[in-house]
């Protein structure tokens, strides 16, 4: 995760923004370590955390070390509540999870990662690999490149100028192969990933027509062990497509109806 507090005009209100990413995205922290990480003085982010502890957005698990409040839960309560497609979506995510036994997620584009804004898994589902508001690099995930997909290369490779991260062997780390990726994703109409963020996950994923406030494009995926992907590769597409087409009904019909946000 990168952060550009040393840009902003105002320092404080900027460091706060990186410092409760940061928390987002790690366990318990010292103030050491989250100045290190956010590239910020260390003086800086002890008096950021002791205003943000005050309004429960930080709390102290331990002396020295800190991570999200509940006030931090009220804030992402509240943007999932009120999302465009939160409501109805999480029912057709919960149904489509039951019946493919599959775990069902929904991402949007920040930068050169990927954000899961939802997921459902089946009843059966052995392990939780994601959760609401986990970043992951797009360029290793299904959502990541059903996104990336719809960028020029121009585009594509100003968010990767670091390169590209890995977290399994089988992630994709040149820009050459990303890029012929990319290309097949789009002829296609989805994404495949085998392996490329958790070793044994595979999963399929598409854009999705649907719309929120600030979030941009929107993917969805489909995710399942490897065992017994290949034979069921036609089953999870189907199911897939017809879970896109009816989020997508349901956005055409709420523009139809004016309901631009959930109130």
């Amino acid at each position: 995760m990168e952060f550009q507090g040393a840009s902003y005009a105002a320092p404080a209100a900027a460091c706060a923004a990186d410092v409760l990413r940061y928390l987002a995205s790690t366990a318990a922290s010292s103030v050491s370590t989250i100045a290190r990480e956010v590239g910020a003085s260390r003086s800086l982010v002890f008096r950021v955390i002791r205003e943000l502890e005050q309004r429960e957005l930080v709390t102290s698990t331990e002396p020295g070390r800190y991570w999200l409040g509940l006030g931090s839960l009220e804030i992402g309560g509240a943007y999932a509540a009120k999302s465009d497609y939160t409501q109805s979506t999480h029912s057709a995510l919960a149904q489509a999870a039951q019946a493919t036994g599959a775990t069902v997620n929904v991402g949007v584009l920040r930068g050169h990662e990927v954000v899961y804004v939802m997921r459902h898994d089946s009843p059966d589902a052995p392990l939780i690999y994601t959760h609401q508001g986990m970043r992951r690099p797009a360029n290793c995930t299904g959502l990541g490149k059903a996104l990336l997909a719809e960028l020029t290369e121009k585009e594509l490779k100003s968010r990767f100028q670091g390169g590209l991260p890995a977290l399994t062997p089988k992630s994709i780390t040149s820009m050459t192969e990303l890029v012929r990726e990319l290309s097949a994703v789009r002829e296609r109409g989805y994404a495949i990933e085998r392996g490329e963020t958790v070793t044994g996950r595979c999963c399929l994923a598409t854009k999705v027509e649907i719309t929120q406030a600030g979030a941009g494009l929107v993917a969805l995926s489909l995710s399942v062990t490897e065992d017994g992907f290949e034979e069921r590769m036609d089953e999870l597409l189907a199911a897939l497509f017809e879970l896109r087409s009816r989020l997508e009904r349901e956005q055409r019909a709420r523009n139809a109806l004016g309901m631009t946000s959930v109130q």
